[in-house]
């Protein structure tokens, strides 16, 4: 006769958190990396913390004064993952993804580098202001919502160089399909103000001629929008207003309409 299994569900009580002046520094020669992180003021209160049901519930969460360096170089060995081609992936087990709730969700002076010089990828942000309102996260469906979301007096910077088509997937062009998205995003009221953003395709060669989307230096950036969806069937948004200018043009739309991409 087996036993009956006695034991219970591993529960937490979690209600206020609080980290602050957290100095942290990784150097690993083999691997390649070199992180560095100062956490200023890190602050939390959760209402629910169910790791039964995958379900968290946070009523406030703040991060502030805090920088993370990233930097991946080339590693003193080659490290390589060997996966078993055995396995059927159509008989693993489909876990519950966390589901989280945020009510008040901001950052206040962050600052982030990323570098990858293997993949030549580059990201800088200083972030002043970024704020969320009645955040919802659904990891195992892929929806993400948010009543209001806000980013002001920020610059970020995006650059990275695309890696080459291999012959391989050139040869099956004709012959390969993609599978539709299952990201949704849906953000009800979006407020963008003084922010800066630049992109580079390090592959591609800047052009004069009209807007260059290989290589964007926006400043000025304003957007007031609501009910702001994203899926597989493209992009929509209610635009009331934005301003931006995009190297020496200017422009500046003040309208309320239906945009679709």
């Amino acid at each position: 006769k087996v036993a009956e299994d006695t034991t219970s569900t591993l529960k937490f009580s979690i209600s206020k958190v609080l980290f602050e002046d957290i100095g942290l520094t990784y150097h690993d020669d083999v691997a390649g990396n070199d992180v560095k992180l100062h956490l200023g003021e890190f602050t939390t209160k959760i209402k629910t913390f169910d790791l039964n049901k995958q379900r968290y519930l946070i009523k406030q969460l703040s991060l502030k004064n805090t920088s993370l360096n990233y930097l991946q170089q080339k590693p003193l060995t080659q490290l390589v993952q060997h996966i078993s081609k055995s396995v059927d992936s159509a008989e693993k087990e489909q876990g519950k993804l966390p589901y989280i709730e945020v009510e008040d969700f901001v950052f206040n002076n962050i600052k982030l580098n990323y570098d990858d010089q293997l993949s030549a990828t580059r990201a800088l942000a200083v972030i002043n202001t970024l704020g969320l309102a009645k955040l919802k996260v659904d990891l195992t469906n892929s929806k993400y919502e948010a009543d209001e979301a806000k980013l002001h007096q920020s610059n970020i910077l995006f650059a990275f160089k695309p890696a080459p088509a291999s012959k391989t997937s050139t040869a099956k062009k004709d012959t390969v399909t993609t599978a539709p998205s299952p990201l949704a995003l849906l953000l009800k009221k979006i407020d963008l103000q003084g922010n800066s953003f630049q992109f580079d395709n390090l592959g591609a060669k800047p052009t004069n001629k009209g807007i260059d989307f290989n290589h964007l230096n926006i400043s000025g950036l304003n957007l007031g929008a609501n009910n702001v969806s994203y899926n597989a069937s493209g992009i929509k948004a209610n635009v009331e207003n934005g301003t931006l200018r995009d190297k020496k043009r200017v422009y500046a739309y003040w309208f309320k309409r239906r945009c679709r991409v």
